[in-house]
């Protein structure tokens, strides 16, 4: 399933990198990830740990891969986060809005 926003296409099963600010983890090849999600509704934030190794560099800036599913109601994407989430739980439901700049 695809929806089209703003010309750009959401898909299922997708790949999406989403910008997040990095820490050390409590183990030496963890790292923690804070993402911010600021929609027209919606502010919140997303706290998880990974492998350092899921964390992806590209052009000075730190991503986590999102996988897209295909769950799609009133504006909201539902997006899966690797790792062990913190502060929600997966997946996570973020606003077409906000996702449709990282596509």
């Amino acid at each position: 399933m695809s929806i089209l926003l703003n010309g750009k296409h959401i898909t299922s099963g997708g790949t999406v990198l989403l910008p997040c600010q990095v820490k050390s983890g409590f183990f030496p090849d963890e790292s923690s990830y804070h993402i911010v999600i600021d929609g027209t509704a919606v502010h919140r934030v997303i706290i998880g740990h990974v492998s350092s190794g899921t964390i992806v560099q590209k052009n000075g800036s730190r991503f986590v891969p999102g996988l897209v599913m295909e769950s799609y109601e009133k504006g909201i994407a539902r997006v899966f986060l690797p790792g062990e989430l913190v502060s929600d739980t997966n997946p996570v439901a973020v606003p077409f809005g906000w996702l449709s700049q990282f596509l």
